[in-house]
């Protein structure tokens, strides 16, 4: 029937956009994890959370290029920044994006700047509403979650896995320290 309608509309499938809901649901290249190891627990304290990080990461991401963002926002200012082994930036962007927006396109500009080819990637956000928005990705979830999606989506012809991963803010793990830092060197600064 929808192969009808094309013909009558004289137009090929080969114009239409895939919808990136393969993104979770029928591949494993890309997997979210939001509270599926112990470190991902707030009551722990700060010590434990940073130990039990550390752990999982030597266990299950060894071998993973890894990459932590983080976005702030002040009255004057909203930021984003990344880091990885190798790089890191940060950027302001225009205050009126809301801190959801700033983490996601934190995501994105990372998945741009920080990415390599060679190694699976993971990738460290202390947004859990960010992943959670991508995880149960439709139609009417919001732009810049489709275009984070799409983005991850370009990855996979690069035959890499890539692993996103909520890490509680503010647990002494070294990754989201730096990029909160960094974060927030452009939006603790004076606007004069």
């Amino acid at each position: 029937m929808l192969a009808n309608l094309f013909t009558e509309l004289d137009t090929s499938t080969d114009h239409i956009i895939a919808f990136p809901d393969t993104l979770i649901s029928r591949s494993n290249f890309c997997e979210i994890f939001l509270s599926d190891f112990s470190f991902q627990n707030k009551a722990h304290p700060a010590f434990l959370i940073k130990d039990l990080f550390e752990e999982v990461v030597y266990k299950e991401f060894q071998d993973y290029h890894i990459i932590a963002t983080d976005a702030s926002k002040s009255h004057y200012f909203t930021s984003i920044a990344g880091i990885s082994n190798l790089q890191s930036f940060v950027y302001r962007i225009h205050p009126i994006n809301s801190i959801f927006t700033a983490e996601a396109l934190a995501i994105c500009q990372a998945l741009d700047e920080l990415s390599v080819t060679d190694k699976n990637l993971l990738l460290l956000t202390d947004s859990y509403s960010v992943l959670q928005a991508l995880k149960c990705l439709t139609i009417k979830s919001t732009k810049v979650i489709h275009r984070l999606a799409g983005k991850i989506l370009v990855r996979k012809n690069f035959h890499q896995k890539i692993s996103l991963v909520w890490t509680p803010g503010h647990s002494l793990i070294q990754w989201n320290e730096k990029a909160d830092l960094l974060a927030k060197t452009v939006t603790e600064s004076h606007p004069y």
